[in-house]
């Protein structure tokens, strides 16, 4: 899976650099055409012990060669070598070859592939920043903030670097910033910074990483797996914060497994500083995963970096036990039900544009879709109506239109990175059967019509209702509910429209009434002219 720039780094370096062709269809490796083989002298001698006569003997060096042909993940890479394969033309794919003789001795002595000892961690960390791509950089320092495993950077690249492949992966694996601690019994391969658990923080290679990652950016790691733990418990939780509070609570049983999660996110978040360190002094691993039956008693325990909290002419920290009371009592104000996630199926389109015709003047729209999945949950209305609510997950975009989109205004400049927080948000515009469920809670502030709108049906959007009118309905909603419901923000609504996307629509730079309505007697940019109904649809249509 590595490019050819980071062979050097491997056992290739030692083999002599030759092409392979073939003559035949289905030749092993020994029969490739070898191209470019230096000349190999058959006339040394090597010295051999002979174990049962006790003295050297001189026997003729083993010039015996071992042929590799050596193929990258790259679909360029894998057809050359399925026509070398198959002996379609005269092509040749990149190799080594390696004596017999010398890949005994490499194998008698074992050589280490890692980074010397006595090398520091800002050492290591300086060397990797010197030599590695700006991607793998990257991807090193999001790894800084978890556990280290290949199913947590498959899922790292997947959620925080979707440009990161796998030659990027391999760059910090083999950077001598990490060392291999599973062990012989464990079927996952799993990783630590060389440096972890030492006392010193200058010794910690993750404590370089981490000082240059973005702190919302390593928080936004940790939320994101406590959301997937979480999640495969049965539970909704959206940030680390929460995940902690739960395991302290020790209401819900996550497993031993969830352990080097806490302690890294801990750790994390104890050299993060501030408000953040604040956090995760809250919190002991003894706590959040007690050993004695009950939990009735816990033990306070040491955790890295609370050499922070020692004070110059304070006596060292000590810990001690404590017992925990609670006193429930009736008069507590009644919490909203926990929010049960589920996952949802939904179609992503988006237009393409391709010109036809013999002069290429023609533009025809083509519209590609794709499913997706999210999580949702539904808020109970009564009466068999349910308001949706959709996860939409933190991030940070830029807001506002350049000045190159069609049609765009100077109110929509200049742009500018905007960061939201995760939220929810309504799956549909409210439909009028929605508004009619809350219309008749009790009021909060002001009277509302029952129907206001103009086009009439169940399923469509309300529509010809105030500001005001929308404010009492959330108002409304969050009393009944006793959760806070509110209208999006200008950021919150462009950031969930937009959807991850730079062009004037999420779908495209173009329109058409296939996919929205609108007066599709007007075009946008390359668009085509469509049809309308002239009043609103039933919502998700």
């Amino acid at each position: 899976m590595l490019p050819e720039r980071l062979w050097g780094r491997t056992a290739l370096r030692d083999g002599h650099r030759v092409r392979l062709s073939s003559l035949a269809s289905g030749m092993p490796n020994a029969q490739l055409q070898v191209h470019g083989l230096p000349e190999l002298d058959y006339g040394d001698e090597w010295e051999l012990y002979d174990e049962n006569n006790q003295e050297e003997t001189h026997k003729p060096v083993d010039r015996r060669l071992l042929t590799l042909p050596i193929i990258t993940l790259d679909p360029k890479t894998l057809r050359r070598w399925a026509q070398v394969v198959a002996a379609i033309g005269d092509l040749r794919i990149p190799g080594r070859t390696f004596e017999l003789a010398f890949v005994q001795e490499l194998v008698a002595e074992t050589p280490s592939l890692q980074a010397p000892v006595s090398t520091t961690a800002r050492q290591r960390v300086a060397l990797f920043q010197a030599t590695a791509s700006q991607t793998a950089q990257k991807l090193a320092g999001l790894m800084a903030a978890t556990p280290v495993s290949l199913p947590v950077i498959d899922l790292l690249r997947d959620e925080f670097l979707p440009k990161a492949q796998q030659e990027h992966v391999a760059e910090v694996l083999l950077s001598g910033l990490l060392r291999r601690c599973d062990t012989d019994d464990d079927t996952k391969c799993h990783y630590e910074f060389f440096g972890d658990g030492s006392p010193e923080p200058s010794d910690r290679v993750r404590y370089f990483l981490l000082d240059g990652l973005p702190e919302d950016k390593a928080v936004s790691v940790l939320d994101r797996l406590s959301q997937i733990i979480t999640q495969k418990a049965g539970r909704s939780l959206n940030s680390f914060e929460a995940f902690l509070a739960d395991l302290q609570r020790s209401e819900y049983d996550f497993g031993k497994a969830v352990l080097p999660f806490a302690r890294v996110g801990i750790d994390t978040l104890l050299r993060i500083g501030g408000d953040y360190a604040a956090i995760a002094r809250r919190y002991s691993l003894e706590q959040l995963l007690p050993s004695t039956p009950g939990g009735e008693t816990n033990t306070a325990q040491e955790l890295p970096g609370s050499e922070e909290l020692t004070l110059e002419g304070f006596p060292p920290l000590q810990n001690f036990e404590f017992k925990i009371a609670t006193i429930p009592t009736e008069d507590e104000t009644e919490k909203p039900a926990v929010i049960d996630l589920q996952p949802f199926e939904f179609e992503v389109a988006t237009i393409e544009l391709k010109k036809r015709g013999f002069l290429r003047r023609k533009t025809e729209l083509i519209i590609n879709q794709k499913r997706r999945q999210n999580h949702h949950f539904t808020e109970d209305l009564g009466k068999e109506i349910g308001l949706e609510m959709v996860h939409i997950p933190s991030g940070t975009f830029t807001m506002g239109a350049p000045k190159e989109e069609e049609d765009s205004s100077d109110d929509e400049r200049p742009q500018h990175q905007i960061t939201v927080l995760s939220f929810f948000m309504g799956k549909y515009p409210i439909t009028q059967a929605q508004w009619k469920a809350v219309v008749g809670l009790d009021k909060v502030n002001r009277d509302l019509k029952p129907e206001p709108s103009r086009f009439k049906g169940d399923d469509r959007p309300v529509e010809r209702i105030s500001w005001y009118d929308a404010v009492e309905f959330c108002d409304r909603l969050s009393q009944y509910s006793n959760r806070d419901y509110c209208l999006p923000s200008e950021a919150q609504w462009e950031y969930a429209c937009r959807a991850g996307t730079t062009t004037a629509f999420h779908f495209g730079e173009a329109i058409t009434s296939e996919l929205a309505n609108y007066n599709a007697d007007y075009t946008y940019g390359a668009g085509v002219k469509g049809s309308s109904p002239h009043e609103t649809t039933a919502v998700g249509s």
